[in-house]
């Protein structure tokens, strides 16, 4: 069974998406609505749009992007 909101969720705190059999893909952005979302291949620069029914939980990987030197925050 397809958890759609837990993919929703995903999506939304991801950067880039990796489907188990294909290149990573930089995720531009979603339409819940309609069920994707939009992301250009890493290695291929073409724009694919991604069904959310199409995305495996279990093996598809989802990556978000983390501030490594929180201190700059604090420079003025």
């Amino acid at each position: 069974m397809i958890d759609i909101e837990k993919i929703k969720e995903m999506i939304e705190a991801a950067y880039i998406y990796i489907p188990y059999d294909s290149e990573a893909l930089l995720i531009n952005y979603w339409d819940h609505d309609a069920g994707t979302f939009r992301a250009t291949g890493e290695d291929s620069g073409d724009e694919i749009q991604v069904e959310y029914e199409d995305i495996d939980l279990k093996r598809d990987m989802f990556y978000s992007l983390k501030l490594l030197n929180p201190g700059l925050k604090d420079v003025e």
